[in-house]
């Protein structure tokens, strides 16, 4: 029975204990306006008020620390103290304004310290350390010491990374990391669960967030990965390098990222280095530069199963997506990273090493498909895919499907290809000035219609229902189950090549900007010349008139946003030839040729319209042309967006 009333009193003590510390637990203030050191922090009348004295105090778990909004708090934080698994450490702020502001002084790494901390929640606060010059600054730095262990729950939202300045591309607006291994070393420390949601990176001498776990390395088996990594819903603008690395990490989740400039001297937008199973998806970077880098995603190496999928790029001068490694090293490797249903627009316009996809190096098993890579810039030159053999290593086993290349302008060349070993190129879509390699085991040259070729967001690069693009992939096991846009890709089916699954889209449009123009008309060139065509009795024989019902034409819409243009002195439908040469148009007698009679108008919203020419096997678009200023003097031409290819469509 004492026994028992023994324990019974051990039990309550222990309740006791508990809640005591739960009671310790305090929200403190500070005010830097109208705090005073001398106070207790414990209420906004209170309220402490300088960094200063924060450093002082070591917080437990529970505690808030509050700074006013509109406040400017001088000096490193050096965070004493951690939360626990059911109660964390929480900065934060309170009042209305705008967020409150940590800003280093000029002596200071960082505006907020952290090193054997965890549990500790950063929410509404903005960290700035502008001091121009060779020190390298951070908004704030995380530093796991040596020997810690498992770094536990440490998540910032709705945080901003403002004006870290200091030694170009070496400042950090965020930098987590750990001691590195060394003699010394017993326990390897490393991160778990560790969050960037809903921040902001802008006007950075260098990266965004620099995540680094160092613990341990793969080729002695002591690799301790940090896990449940997310960095999802953030902004950056104005980086010198990238906006998010992570290494050391297994599992990452990076997504729904948007940066506009990034790496402006310096950078590729998101990469995994050292990572594994890391997921890239629904990011939108643009306007990534770099001598070297300047991607919009990067599969960095020794890593495993990296994974690019849904992601927008545009503007990026060295290309949407590079996989590399460095094959000096034999112990180095990148293997199975894969890039799909992501769209890219005028990326890898660099000079002499612009790409679509650059494999660089001891990269394998690497799988690009069903992706739409559209490039319009003038007089510059791109690579489709750009192969090189970093460390005197070539890539190898190389699977490349289902891609669309549209490219309108500039010059293109396919390098390298023939260095790797095990290269599969398979029903892939080459399209305006591009032509197929000779590894392509099934070109395909169908024209894509997209809904608004030229424009700045992925929309633009859908397809239309109609096209004849439907279904003509090749399938592909694992696809993810989705396109870009969230419509099913069916296991079993044929998928439509590029970002855009039109077969399960019921929502896609019928016709190019459902544009209906019906009744008589006067085409005229924007150059003022009129389409004016009559024919004699062969369909093959092209004449020219000028001032008579030759100049006038029937449009009749089909219904499937095409039409048909009849000359109303004849009848006979105006036609394409399947060769698309330049002066290659005629009048046909009747409408049992196909698509060849077939026209899109493309409404430029200038009042004027681009007619664009349908064919059963297209191996270019092909734009009607008035050409000079002769009446009547018309051609067919690949499209390059002059003012030749414009008309006027005027009732008569």
């Amino acid at each position: 029975m004492k026994r028992m009333t023994t324990l019974l009193n051990l039990a309550y003590l222990g309740l006791l204990m508990i809640f005591s510390g739960a009671v310790q637990a305090t929200t403190y203030y500070v005010d830097s306006a109208a705090g005073n050191d001398a106070n207790d922090g414990s209420s906004e009348l209170l309220a402490w008020q300088t960094i200063t004295h924060l450093n002082t105090k070591t917080f437990v778990a529970g505690d808030n620390v509050l700074f006013k909004r509109d406040g400017i708090f001088a000096g490193q934080f050096n965070l004493q103290g951690s939360g626990n698994s059911g109660s964390v450490i929480t900065l934060s702020n309170y009042g209305t304004g705008e967020k409150p502001i940590l800003m280093a002084n000029d002596a200071d790494q960082a505006a907020l310290y952290l090193t054997n901390n965890e549990y500790i929640e950063i929410d509404n606060l903005q960290f700035t350390n502008n001091h121009d010059g060779s020190d390298v600054n951070y908004g704030v730095l995380i530093e796991a010491p040596a020997n810690f262990g498992e770094l536990n729950h440490i998540i910032f939202d709705n945080v901003e990374f403002v004006d870290i300045k200091g030694e170009t591309e070496k400042c950090h607006g965020l930098l987590a990391t750990n001691a590195k291994d060394d003699e010394t070393t017993v326990t390897f420390s490393n991160y778990k669960y560790f969050h960037v949601t809903n921040s902001d990176f802008r006007n950075i001498d260098g990266p965004g967030l620099k995540f680094r776990d160092r613990s341990g390395s793969r080729s002695d088996g002591t690799r301790t990965a940090s896990v449940d990594f997310v960095f999802s819903y953030n902004s950056g603008s104005n980086l010198e390098k990238f906006l998010a690395s992570w290494s050391g990490v297994d599992g990452a989740l990076v997504e729904h990222n948007y940066a506009d400039p990034v790496g402006t001297v310096h950078g590729n937008g998101l990469w995994p280095f050292n990572s594994d199973d890391s997921v890239v998806q629904f990011n939108d970077m643009r306007s990534c530069r770099g001598g070297a880098d300047g991607h919009g995603y990067d599969a960095d190496f020794n890593s495993h199963n990296s994974l690019f999928q849904y992601n927008y790029s545009q503007d990026c001068t060295g290309g949407a997506f590079v996989a590399t490694c460095n094959g000096a090293d034999t112990d180095n490797f990148n293997t199975n990273p894969t890039f799909r249903y992501n769209v890219s627009v005028n990326d890898g316009w660099r000079t002499g090493k612009g790409h679509s996809v650059y494999l660089n190096g001891c990269v394998s098993d690497v799988k690009v498909y069903n992706n739409t890579f559209y490039y319009d810039v003038v007089g510059l030159e791109t690579h489709p895919v750009e192969v090189n053999d970093w460390g005197d290593t070539w890539p190898k086993d190389i699977e490349i499907k289902n891609n669309i290349w549209r490219v309108t302008d500039g010059t293109t060349a396919w390098v390298n290809l023939s260095e790797i070993n095990g290269l599969v190129m398979d029903s892939n879509v080459y399209s305006g000035l591009l032509t197929a390699p000779s590894q392509e085991v099934n070109a395909i040259t169908t024209t894509p219609v997209f809904v608004n070729e030229g424009g700045s967001s992925a929309d633009d690069y859908k397809l239309y229902s109609d096209t004849l693009l439907s279904g003509v992939g090749v399938e592909i096991a694992n696809n993810g189950a989705r396109d870009y846009f969230g419509n099913a890709v069916n296991v079993g089916t044929a998928p439509t090549p590029g970002a855009h699954e039109i077969q399960t889209d019921m929502s896609a449009p019928s016709g190019p900007d459902d544009v209906i123009i019906t009744g008589v008309k006067v085409i005229r060139s924007a150059k003022g010349v009129d389409l004016a065509l009559t024919q004699a009795a062969s369909d093959a024989t092209k004449d020219t008139y000028t001032n008579s019902t030759s100049q006038q034409w029937t449009v009749i819409h089909l219904g499937n946003g095409n039409h048909n243009i009849v000359n109303l002195a004849t009848g006979h439908y105006l036609r394409q030839s399947a060769s698309g040469s330049e002066a290659n148009v005629d009048l046909y007698q009747t409408a049992t040729a196909w698509k060849s009679l077939q026209w899109r108008f493309i409404d430029l919203g200038t009042g004027n319209y681009k007619i664009i020419g349908v064919r059963d096997i297209a191996t270019e678009e092909l734009a009607l042309r008035g050409r000079g200023t002769t009446a009547g003097n018309v051609d067919i031409y690949t499209s390059n967006g002059w003012a030749t290819e414009e008309w006027t469509i005027t009732d008569q």
